[in-house]
């Protein structure tokens, strides 16, 4: 489900004069970013507050800096001030910094993605999701044919082509148009023909016989 992360006193005020419940509080320890100041932890409006995640964020745990035990040691001292059910302090590289710095749960970021913020995790880190997208049918062009809006791509030959169902809407960038944008099947780049649409690209599928209607490419 949903919670809400109070970050400051005014936003307490207006969760517990909405009727309050149970929330989550983010205390700054060094980011100056979001959070609660330090110096506000002992207002009487946060221990109104129902908090089950006692959060911080690290601001430089990929590095090995003396303010990342300067942090860990503020968010301690924030767990003794105020009543919480659970605290969380490490991001992806803080996770690798030893569990004095893990709390009850950690949030991996980064890492999730499948990028390594420390040499500790050096080959413990898979990507987990990757961006996809299907082919939508496969036409056989002649040469002097164009493809896309404006023609601006020509058939030098015949060629056989794939249409995909991606396109700027989706975030592929149009200036990824004629060919300096690729797509890949089982890590062969397939360029981009023409202009990037709103929802759909073609791309060359020479060389890529297999690709059929249906099957996915990689972004």
């Amino acid at each position: 489900g949903v919670r809400v992360v109070i970050n400051s006193l005014e936003q307490a005020a207006r969760w517990l004069a909405a009727g309050g419940g149970r929330c989550d509080l983010m205390v700054d320890t060094g980011i100056n970013r979001l959070g609660l100041p330090l110096a506000n932890l002992g207002d009487p409006m946060i221990a109104r507050l129902e908090v089950d995640v006692l959060l911080s964020h690290l601001a430089s745990a990929d590095e090995d800096v003396a303010l990342n035990p300067r942090q860990c040691a503020r968010w301690e001292e924030a767990r003794r001030v105020v009543p919480h059910l659970r605290a969380s302090l490490a991001n992806s590289a803080g996770i690798a910094l030893g569990d004095a710095y893990h709390g009850d749960l950690t949030r991996p970021g980064l890492s999730l993605y499948g990028g390594v913020p420390r040499r500790e995790l050096e080959g413990r880190i898979a990507q987990v999701a990757r961006p996809m997208a299907a082919v939508m049918q496969v036409r056989n062009i002649e040469a002097g044919e164009g493809v896309g809006y404006n023609a601006t791509f020509i058939a030098p030959h015949a060629m056989r082509i794939g249409v995909v169902a991606l396109g700027y809407a989706d975030g592929f960038l149009r200036c990824w148009s004629a060919g300096k944008g690729v797509l890949l099947r089982q890590g062969r780049r397939l360029p981009v023909l023409g202009r990037v649409s709103m929802d759909m690209v073609d791309v060359d599928l020479s060389g890529a016989d297999e690709v059929r209607e249906g099957d996915w490419l990689e972004v």
